[in-house]
């Protein structure tokens, strides 16, 4: 495992590695549905700046296309963290190559959280005076810990509206935004 920071701009590397090139040079998999909004980014990029990088991006020896790191490969681009660590993982198959695509964007998705565990965890980290957003901590907790309230997480009650296109989704979305109801757009 090499470990190296090459300057104040550029994030120590402290995960097992491949190698390491410039995000430009990562192409991206074009059968990768996930994208990711400008705030994600600028929050990656802070977490990788603050802790380095923790986790090498996986290439598809096969393809190579970015099988797992997308977000990061994105954040470096747009926020100048400097070369990328990279793992080559040599997929038997393009079948199986989509399907650790697939599980690495779905498997997060699908754990639950407890909430008591997560307010002791925030509790812990504000004690220690951490900057909660490098815990990928939404705003709103953060600012809570900072001010000293409660982390509880509120309860939230959501419904999810399967439409036939997506000209019936802004439909069903826009009628939804003037009754008052927060909504989001979501594409599966």
């Amino acid at each position: 495992m090499k470990k190296k920071s090459t300057g104040s701009r550029t994030p120590a590397i402290h995960c097992r590695h491949d190698g390491t090139k410039p995000a430009a040079e990562f192409r991206p998999h074009p059968k990768n549905w996930h994208t990711h909004p400008p705030g994600q980014l600028k929050l990656y990029a802070k977490i990788i700046r603050s802790t380095g990088w923790r986790r090498a991006v996986v290439v598809s020896k096969r393809s190579g296309f970015i099988t797992k790191g997308h977000g990061a490969v994105l954040a470096a681009r747009a926020h100048d963290l400097g070369p990328v660590p990279f793992e080559v993982q040599p997929y038997k198959s393009d079948a199986e190559e989509l399907a650790d695509l697939t599980a690495d964007n779905k498997l997060a998705e699908a754990a639950e959280t407890d909430d008591k565990k997560l307010d002791a965890l925030l509790k812990e980290l504000s004690a220690a005076g951490t900057d909660l957003e490098l815990a990928g901590i939404e705003q709103a907790i953060a600012d809570a810990e900072k001010l000293g309230t409660t982390t509880e997480l509120s309860e939230h009650f959501q419904v999810i509206v399967e439409c036939k296109n997506e000209a019936e989704q802004k439909k069903v979305f826009n009628r939804f935004e003037k009754e008052g109801l927060k909504c989001q757009l979501l594409t599966f």
